[in-house]
């Protein structure tokens, strides 16, 4: 059960992460940023795919 705390905890942070990660101005710099950052975090939830397929 440990396990499957964890990476609900892990999916929940990043999900925090994603939520707080708002444009804070509309230049071209700060999208590549936002987009980079969305990027990190799409790979963060897709570390734990096969994780969360083998607890369900």
């Amino acid at each position: 059960m440990e396990r499957k705390e964890q990476l609900l905890k892990n999916i929940e942070d990043i999900e925090e992460r994603a939520d707080k990660e708002g444009l804070k101005e509309s230049t071209f710099q700060a999208l590549q940023q936002r987009s980079r950052i969305f990027n990190q975090l799409e790979d963060e939830l897709n570390s734990h795919q096969h994780e969360l397929q083998w607890l369900m």
